[in-house]
């Protein structure tokens, strides 16, 4: 971006539409002429219309400030005024105009610096006009915090009135995602934290900004973000004394960022309505575009105040449920529903950037947030206690009862550990074989760890292993460290609370052969089969920790949500398919058998080698099973699947719809199912995949969001093979892709999407690539359609986007086409025909250091069968960060 633009939306500038009130008889709407997104409201006087005469360019100089607006071109303003002086100020440069005037880039002499001047002429005497201006001015003059634009004078010289603002070098934040794209998650969190501390500023000195929109947000060379422009801005104690600033019916604000209740009524608005223009804002700065980008001015209007935006993840892979939660606050129709003031939302952003490792974000901000106290009715403050002695009496009259009722009946007595019982919980217990080995109990020490303090060392290493890398090491050595005195039975109990609340939310899968020591009290079961059905009676628990080097496992239904299956600290598990499990129902029928079935629900995958050797028959074989709305993670983990009659129906991922559609209607209303349009999640890092399969079968096309980040695909089959959709829809479904640093190897086409009288409504693949090798069988394309009714619906079912990718020399098709007559076309890398692939920084070959494929099977090739020769350009895999095979 230009200075000059930077300065035009620093100093009050409009790029955007605004609303005037300067004279609210008739109001006239224009389409927009510099951006798409924009629609302009200028109100016109029916007493007075304006007469557009023809521009006449001469040397004679037009003196008079009633031309400045009748001749509004902006070149004819800067003609007027470009190096007259105003007091002490020069005006310099025009940098742009807004609703009430001009705005300039100019010098104060006295003070020697550079200023913004916004100029409007008092001569035409519109008491509006300048009762607004007014009120900008001394609104603007309430605020001095570090993210808004300073006023700093006010004056009136030669029949025009002006206001000088601080001068800012940046950009503001429409044009940077308009040269960037999308911000990251981090960036638009530090910068909507930063307005909502000028918000939380302008909240204290009673002043409401009522524009708040990207253009308005400057960003700094340092980072800084500026709210700039107050001119709608007011103060509320002003308008409760004057009712003539803002005058009923007039619309004030940007369509694409206003809330419904200032739509309605501009006096209604207060630090609320800010809250909600910049939580669309922040919708912007995610997706690039407004929550309602399409429809006239009033469409616009209506949906601000009815309708739901489109959830932004599902643009975006990357935003978690709790910042759409957030955002959605923000935006909520209702004022009551939103939060209330600024400082709650500063709160829960600080919060979001804990929880999601945000670090720009962790920085601290300029506002000291004070401990916010709600003063309380008499009532509520004594609302607890008198529940409290409520519950307290009710027991007590209960246990007096009962030990009326039951004579027998008695509290039992705790008896008070002694010194013996101490030494004994620490010492080793003799076997039947006199072998002095240590019990398995949850709160027992290994004899081989010395409690010193908060760090237990292993007598035979000498290593400290601190509570950092076993956080549950204190409360199970509680018992252990008396060195032979009388432990506290205060510390002794608090150490067993703590040791059941914290070990709660995770439970170990131990072998009975398996060694690994087991020490924070957590509950251990054996079989990773009973790990996830004590994990569905308890919802506490929400990972599940294998502690064994390699594992047998059954089938696996999950029936929950919020689940990982992850290694024990210092473990590197493999988990095999145990194909004894599968019933004869099963294997007869038509659909894959499952390892792990997901069904709707969330599994994450942490640290895990995942194997199945499948059997030499018909039957087709599935890793995962999925449904719409289902989300799986895998990180730091490999899967293999290896199936020696090289059959092409198995699958890593198995997306079934069909469950979708046998629902009980009645059971369907009652009970709150997934939405059609929440799509299918699946994250990847550093991961690799391999096998006799196709990496994700997906019979009939429902929306989907893949993001993998670093890894190896190596199948016999392809990447993704999917159906058409049974939905009819103006638009394609959507299966979305971004991949970055991945080795993609493929026996057939990269993905094939087959239509047929089933599934005839089409599909879009949306690839984002970056970084990223691509290998194929020599005569195979990237993209296989099959069944598409024309040619021209191929631009509309492929969107292959990316940068800095390497393409194998084997690979010379884009896409393959069949169409319904059966009649072929091939679209080549060199064929402009269809801009099918757009890429920046393409190379059409990979220098491999060994010939591919590998001789091997698919089910046993490793990372290293794809390095490339040692260069400075080096697509694909980040080898150093996967796991070892």
């Amino acid at each position: 971006m230009t200075d000059t633009s930077a300065r035009s939306e620093a100093s009050g500038a409009h790029p955007e539409s605004e609303v005037d009130s300067n004279q609210s008889e008739a109001i006239k709407q224009i389409p927009a002429t510099n951006e798409g997104d924009r629609t302009e409201i200028v109100v016109e006087s029916v007493a007075s219309p304006v007469v557009v005469d023809k521009t006449v360019i001469s040397q004679q100089p037009v003196a008079g400030p009633e031309e400045f607006f009748h001749s509004l071109p902006i070149v004819e303003m800067a003609r007027l005024l470009v190096g007259k002086q105003l007091d002490h100020f020069v005006l310099d440069e025009l940098v742009g105009g807004g609703g009430m005037g001009a705005v300039f880039r100019g010098r104060d002499l006295r003070l020697d610096r550079v200023v913004a001047i916004k100029v409007i002429p008092s001569a035409k005497r519109d008491a509006e006009t300048i009762r607004r201006f007014r009120v900008e001015a001394q609104s603007a003059a309430k605020l001095d915090h570090p993210n808004i634009a300073r006023v700093y004078y006010v004056g009136e010289a030669d029949q025009w009135s002006y206001i000088v603002f601080e001068f800012i070098e940046g950009i503001n934040l429409r044009e940077l995602v308009a040269q960037r794209g999308p911000l990251s998650v981090d960036d638009s969190v530090f910068y909507i934290r930063q307005v909502a501390e000028a918000l939380e500023h302008a909240q204290s000195r009673d002043v409401v900004h009522r524009d708040i929109k990207p253009s308005n947000i400057l960003i700094t060379s340092k980072g800084q973000a500026k709210l700039v422009d107050m001119g709608l801005a007011r103060s509320i104690e002003q308008e409760k004394s004057s009712h003539e600033v803002t005058a009923s019916g007039v619309t004030l604000g940007t369509f694409d960022y206003i809330s419904p209740e200032q739509a309605r009524d501009p006096r209604d608005a207060d630090v609320r309505s800010d809250l909600y223009s910049l939580g669309c804002t922040w919708y912007y700065l995610l997706v690039a575009k407004p929550p309602f980008p399409d429809g006239t001015a009033l469409q616009k209007l209506l949906k601000h105040g009815s309708e739901r935006p489109e959830d932004p993840s599902f643009v975006r892979g990357d935003l978690s449920p709790d910042l759409v939660a957030i955002l959605f606050k923000l935006m909520a129709k209702k004022p009551s529903d939103r939060y209330q003031q600024p400082l709650d939302l500063i709160a829960d952003l600080q919060l979001l950037a804990d929880i999601e490792d945000l670090p720009r974000s962790q920085q601290p901000g300029l506002l000291v947030v004070p401990p916010v106290v709600t003063s309380r009715s008499f009532f509520e403050s004594m609302l607890p206690w008198v529940l409290a002695f409520s519950i307290l009496g009710v027991s007590t009259f209960w246990l007096h009862s009962m030990d009326q009722w039951q004579g027998d009946f008695r509290l039992p007595m705790v008896e008070l550990p002694n010194e013996s019982a101490v030494t004994t919980k620490s010492t080793p217990a003799m076997n039947s074989d006199g072998a002095g080995n240590q019990p398995q109990t949850n709160n027992s020490v290994p004899e081989n760890l010395q409690a010193i303090g908060n760090v237990a060392v292993d007598s035979n290493s000498k290593t400290p292993t601190t509570n950092a890398e076993n956080p549950r090491t204190e409360s199970a050595l509680v018992d252990s460290t008396s060195q032979g005195g009388r432990s506290s039975d205060a510390s002794s109990a608090l150490g067993k609370e703590r040791a059941e609340r914290i070990s709660s939310r995770h439970l170990y899968v131990r072998p009975k052969n398996s060694t690994y020591v087991v020490s924070d009290g957590s509950q251990i079961v054996a079989t990773v089969e009973e790990a996830f059905q004590a994990a569905e009676l308890n919802p506490a628990v929400e990972e599940i920790w294998i502690a064994a080097t390699k594992i047998s496992c059954g089938q696996i239904k999950l029936n929950r949500d919020g689940l990982t299956i992850r290694s024990a600290p210092g473990m590197h598990p493999s988990l095999d398919w145990s194909l004894m499990s599968i019933s004869a129902s099963e294997s007869q029928s038509d659909k894959p058998v499952v390892w792990f079935d997901i069904g709707p629900h969330q599994l994450a995958i942490r640290g895990l080698s995942l194997e199945a050797t499948i059997p030499g028959d018909r039957r087709q074989w599935s890793i995962f099973r999925t449904e719409p709305a289902a989300k799986l993670e895998i990180s730091d983990a490999s899967v293999t699947l290896g199936h020696f009659a090289g059959s092409s129906s198995n699958s890593m991922i198995y997306c079934d719809s069909n469950a979708r559609k046998n629902v009980d209607p009645i059971e369907a209303f009652s009970t709150p199912m997934p939405s059609s349009l929440i799509p299918l999640q699946i994250r990847i890092e550093n991961s690799i995949f391999r096998g006799e399969a196709k990496w994700l079968w997906m019979p009939e096309s429902f929306r989907t969001e893949i993001r993998w980040s670093n890894g190896l695909l190596a199948v016999e089959d392809r990447m993704l093979d999917v159906g058409g959709s049974t939905t009819p829809s103006r638009t394609p479904v959507n299966i979305r892709l971004s991949l970055e640093h991945l080795t993609l190897a493929c026996n057939h086409s990269l993905a094939r999407v087959s239509l047929d009288a089933q599934h005839p409504h089409r599909v879009c693949i949306s690839r984002e690539s970056k970084d990223s090798a691509y290998w194929l069988p020599r005569g195979e394309a990237l993209v296989e359609l099959l069944g598409v009714e024309e040619l021209q619906q191929v631009d509309e079912m492929l969107d292959l986007r990316g940068e800095d990718n390497a393409y194998d020399d084997s690979i010379e098709s884009i896409a393959k086409v069949t169409t319904r007559d059966g009649q072929p076309h091939r679209f080549r890398f060199d064929d402009s025909a269809m801009d099918l692939l757009r890429e920046k920084g393409i190379e059409s070959s990979v220098r491999w250091t060994e010939s591919l494929p590998p001789s091997v099977p698919f089910h046993l090739h490793r990372p290293s069968d794809y390095r490339q020769r040692t260069g400075d350009f080096l697509p694909g895999m980040i080898e150093s960060q996967l796991p070892i095979l």
